[in-house]
């Protein structure tokens, strides 16, 4: 974890949080810490709950649950767990992953969790009902694509579509079945850099490169998206550069 995170209020009132990696939702804030995490009230911040829990890297967080992902390992092994707000000692472990398989940031909408999951053999976005229920796969992609950065509210799922070639912010139903069409509200180049095809110096026998249309081979776009937030009427999404990193507000 890098940096301090920080909370807007509704007056404009940016205040700083003692923490990283923060999560609000249903009144509440979290943040994660070398010592564990802490839940605390969005208006005062004054603790609700503490969990002795370290090697957080990503926070979810509605009025009664909260979702943190952790490493587990020096190798990177990772695993994702819901903790109660009511009753701390429930808790599940929700999914588990070793390199080169990835857990993405969760998000929560309720009790309802979303996640990507993403594994050599395929790139999926996870649902599960926190109360008991298994996990359903919303979207999946088994080849050419990595799916990452969900974001749920009532019925709708937007989440992030990344090919060699491009990279789609996209809204859709949770309930869509395959072939379904979902609306793009935000479309650019990605940063894969893609193969010339050949190795200079040598004769390339008219390999072709790997190239995307009217995009060459070679390096990809300089600007990354990052985590995503829906509300009723809007979709956010964090645009990442070397140098900064902004959000951004779409229409729905």
């Amino acid at each position: 974890m890098s940096g301090t995170g920080a909370l807007l209020n509704a007056a404009g009132v940016v205040s700083a949080l003692p923490g990283a990696s923060p999560a609000l939702g249903g009144g509440l804030v979290a943040w994660a810490s070398p010592g564990g995490v802490t839940v605390a009230a969005a208006a005062t911040l004054a603790p609700r709950l503490a969990l002795p829990v370290t090697g957080v890297n990503a926070l979810a967080l509605s009025s009664a649950w909260i979702v943190y992902r952790q490493q587990t390992t020096a190798e990177g092994a990772e695993q994702l767990v819901a903790v109660s707000l009511i009753d701390s000692s429930r808790e599940r472990r929700l999914a588990s992953a070793r390199l080169p398989g990835v857990i993405g940031r969760p998000s929560l909408d309720g009790a309802r969790a979303v996640f990507a999951l993403n594994t050599t053999r395929r790139s999926a976005i996870e649902l599960v009902a926190l109360a008991g229920g298994r996990l359903r796969p919303l979207r999946v992609a088994t080849r050419d694509a990595q799916l990452s950065n969900p974001s749920l509210i009532g019925g709708k799922l937007l989440f992030e579509r990344t090919t060699r070639c491009v990279q789609q912010l996209q809204l859709g139903a949770t309930t869509a079945r395959r072939g379904a069409r979902e609306r793009t509200l935000l479309r650019m180049r990605s940063t894969v850099r893609r193969d010339i095809g050949y190795e200079p110096g040598y004769e390339h026998a008219y390999n072709m490169g790997s190239t995307c249309g009217d995009q060459g081979a070679g390096g990809g776009g300089k600007t990354r998206l990052g985590p995503t937030a829906l509300s009723g009427g809007s979709a956010y999404v964090t645009e990442i550069t070397a140098a900064s990193a902004r959000i951004v507000s779409l229409r729905r």
